[in-house]
């Protein structure tokens, strides 16, 4: 360890009021949702290079916070980082996809047993109300992607587990990036999803803690095996 270097370091981070840590964050998670959000929306096809001075700009903003973003974008997996080249959109594996739907699974079903327990009337009535949106026919893929979402994401709320809903989101995140999304959605494959949803709304109405736990994670590792077989 350089205890010069981190001398330094301390006595710079001691000199940082509340205030410029407040802004820096910020401007850290600005740049990290802009880039995240352009992979997403597949703004960027994949292998294209992150141009940092442009994204500088558009900002208005050091190459500080940007950096920082990209090297949080490679850990959660969007980017790759080759050194002296610069970062890129990267291709996710099959593997990888499957492995972090597996975790994703575990992880929701830990939510919802904790949901089951203290979900409130009115978090039901939502999770009703965004099925029955799901069942109108002819919905489209989009649409009902996003209702899917929702129907999980009310149930990580009701949880109140908000660390461990922070790490689904980045794993769902990955899910929609990394998966064909009109695969995963077939019309007959909504009509499988759909049942299992309503299965998981019973026994959370029911305040089945047990049963809540064992449908969710047979659901999200079904989709896990189903996105595997769809890669070949």
């Amino acid at each position: 360890m350089n205890f010069k270097r981190e001398l330094v370091g301390f006595v710079i981070a001691m000199t940082i009021t509340p205030v410029e840590k407040g802004v820096a964050d910020l401007k850290k998670d600005n740049a990290y949702m802009y880039i995240k959000n352009r992979i997403l929306d597949r703004e960027w096809d994949i292998g294209s290079a992150i141009n940092v001075n442009e994204i500088c700009q558009v900002l208005n903003m050091s190459r500080t916070p940007v950096l920082e973003a990209i090297s949080r974008l490679e850990r959660e997996g969007f980017l790759s980082i080759i050194p002296q080249v610069g970062a890129f959109v990267r291709r996710p594996t099959s593997s990888e996809l499957f492995e972090r739907l597996l975790m994703r699974g575990s992880l929701e079903a830990l939510m919802v047993e904790w949901a089951a327990r203290k979900i409130e009337k009115t978090q039901l009535d939502m999770i009703d109300a965004v099925l029955r949106r799901m069942e109108e026919p002819g919905i489209s893929i989009v649409d009902y992607a996003n209702l899917n979402r929702d129907f999980h994401r009310i149930i990580h709320e009701a949880s109140g587990l908000s660390y461990i809903q922070g790490l689904v989101e980045e794993h769902w995140d990955f899910f929609e990036y990394a998966a064909a999304l009109d695969k995963v959605f077939k019309e007959h494959r909504m009509a499988r999803s759909l049942l299992e949803h309503r299965m998981i709304f019973h026994s959370l109405k029911d305040g089945n803690s047990t049963l809540a736990k064992q449908l969710m994670e047979q659901h999200v590792v079904r989709v896990a095996y189903l996105v595997k077989e769809e890669s070949g």
